[in-house]
């Protein structure tokens, strides 16, 4: 008797499993406020492309350039902003746009390369895995490298498999375009998780007659046409770009474990091999389930290794073991280095069930059902739909500046007022600000005094841990308006407000308390 898993979700089953699990996504986008670093960073910074007009050197604040991801995703955001103006929800927008497009492509993929019952199992696995539900609608660059990588592999292995010349060619410039596309969304990285399947595949299956067919001179002129030009436009734009962005980031970022030349944040130093780990935990709940088939179903590990005995099959256990090969090497990851190599694990997933669900072999793991599927695909969107309304908010509190933000642009200022940080700026504050944040490095106390004596009436943000040092002058022509998280905000007196013959306080004891 077959095992009962051979009786797999019905299609129409998986397709409004999946959609109502994407929709749920979407209508969570704007639940939360922007968190700092990462998204209040890039949030900023598609705000300042479409303030400034500059789309072509992104931009932490007006006239400071961000030298650290090159320009695809900003891209996106700026048009998203400039389709339905600045929130977090336009913000987020790209990154669920890409996510979506990028399961389109599995599916297809994946269509192309057995079935339409495989394909969609490989979308319920990719679209309900940890990483990638979160991430399909966060503000990150690493949407968009999962795009391009998606992109790029999936029309490589289009080309491979195409029975015309023509398909071959035409699904190959597809392969390059994704790949120029990839240097414009997170670099060279990009380039190299395109090419190291590609390559590994040729010399496993000896296919050099077959990649000699596809159109390399064209097509690498295509990617050149596709990534060069923002490169060199860029760097006439902003001198010293090429030297940090290439030698910086795609060098010292991975091999200097104590670099500290990055402008933008510290190393995320991991003991080699973390990946690994991080793998595990990313790819939630479908990777803890492999790993238990693995271990009670002894036979899928032939069923495994039969994989890369495939010529087709062999290419995703690439593009599945390249990311983790290539960052199990680095010094510096983050578990978002995971995310490109997720679609080939959800298609490599998919295919072991269903030749498992072709075997006699009973238990309760192969003779999974339509509501056991379904139950386990639903994990990982519940505990996020908790979390967007119940957790992250709270979040909100100590890792955003949207209600300290929100606070100075209600209150009755002057136009010229600035909300003034004096310590290093969380870029969330510039973007719910409009742009009116600026920040004083170090707490220069001679920079903090000149804003106190323009006739502008600023606000001041200062951290808690940071007022003893706050200068008491400062303290003595402003009063405290509230409190944010681990923020103070004070606003400078209306000069108006003060007395003809007003002298500061000797000493900070005379200010004001608060």
């Amino acid at each position: 008797m077959k095992a009962q898993f051979s009786q797999h979700p019905a299609p129409a089953f998986i397709l409004g499993l999946v959609s109502m699990i994407l929709l749920a996504r979407l209508l969570v986008l704007g639940a939360f406020p922007l968190m700092d670093p990462t998204e209040g960073r890039y949030a900023e910074i598609g705000r300042e492309m479409v303030t400034t007009g500059n789309w072509v050197v992104p931009q932490i604040e007006e006239e400071v350039p961000f030298w650290g991801k090159p320009p695809l995703m900003f891209w996106f955001m700026a048009a998203s902003y400039s389709l339905m103006g600045f929130s977090e929800y336009s913000a987020r927008f790209p990154s669920f746009f890409l996510s979506c497009f990028t399961l389109v492509m599995v599916y297809f993929l994946a269509r192309r390369i057995l079935n339409a019952s495989f394909a969609l199992m490989s979308v319920l696995f990719l679209s309900t895995m940890a990483l990638f539900y979160s991430y399909a609608g966060y503000v990150a660059v690493d949407t968009a490298l999962l795009f391009t990588v998606t992109l790029a592999l999936s029309g490589m292995l289009c080309a491979l498999i195409s029975e015309s010349k023509s398909g071959r060619r035409w699904w190959s410039y597809v392969f390059f375009l994704g790949l120029g596309l990839s240097l414009l969304a997170k670099g060279l990285v990009g380039a190299v998780l395109i090419m190291g399947p590609v390559i590994l595949w040729i010399w496993w299956n000896r296919e050099w007659r077959t990649i000699r067919s596809l159109p390399w001179f064209t097509g690498l002129l295509l990617t050149l046409l596709v990534a060069v030009p923002w490169h060199i436009v860029c760097e006439m734009k902003s001198p010293g770009f090429l030297d940090y962005y290439i030698i910086g980031e795609h060098w010292k970022r991975f091999t200097v474990s104590d670099w500290e030349g990055d402008r933008y944040g510290s190393p995320h130093q991991f003991p080699r091999g973390t990946i690994l780990l991080f793998f595990l935990i990313t790819a939630l709940p479908w990777s803890l389930v492999f790993l238990v088939t693995l271990i009670q179903r002894p036979p899928i590990r032939e069923i495994s290794k039969g994989l890369l005995g495939d010529r087709v099959f062999s290419f995703l256990v690439f593009w599945f073991l390249v990311p983790l090969l290539f960052f199990t090497i680095s010094k510096n990851i983050m578990f978002t280095y995971t995310l490109p190599c997720l679609p080939a694990f959800a298609m490599l997933l998919a295919r072991v069930f269903l030749i498992e669900a072709e075997t006699e072999h009973q238990d309760h793991l192969t003779t999974v059902s339509s509501n056991l599927i379904g139950g386990l695909a639903l994990i990982v969107p519940t505990i996020f739909l908790l979390a967007a309304y119940f957790v992250i908010p709270l979040l909100g509190e100590s890792r955003s500046q949207k209600e300290l933000a929100a606070q100075f642009m209600n209150l009755d200022f002057d136009s010229d007022a600035a909300l003034i940080y004096t310590d290093r700026m969380p870029l969330s504050g510039d973007f719910y600000a409009g742009g009116r944040a600026i920040d004083i490095p170090d707490e220069n106390p001679d920079t903090i005094l000149s804003h106190l004596k323009d006739v502008d009436q600023d606000y001041f943000a200062i951290e808690v841990d940071d007022l003893e040092s706050f200068p008491f002058e400062g303290l003595a022509l402003t009063t405290e308006v509230g409190r944010f998280g681990d923020y103070i905000l004070r606003r400078e007196f209306d000069p108006s407000d003060l007395p003809l013959k007003f002298v500061l306080p000797a000493t900070p004891e005379e200010c004001d308390p608060k």
